[in-house]
């Protein structure tokens, strides 16, 4: 059994090419997902429109 999965980026917010997840949506996959990572620090990043990649 198969499973495509297309995971666009590591962190939510950090963001990434239009074109990268094109090439992954022309690739079929069952399942797109997106880690948030394992540190919280609230929605003030993700609200101001900034990352919060380090």
């Amino acid at each position: 059994m198969e499973a495509r999965v297309l995971s666009p980026c590591g962190v939510i917010g950090s963001g990434f090419p239009e074109s990268s997840f094109e090439r992954g949506l022309s690739m079929k996959p069952h399942v797109i997902a997106c880690d948030g990572g394992s540190t919280d620090n609230g929605p003030a990043f993700l609200g101001a429109g900034m990352p919060n990649a380090t």
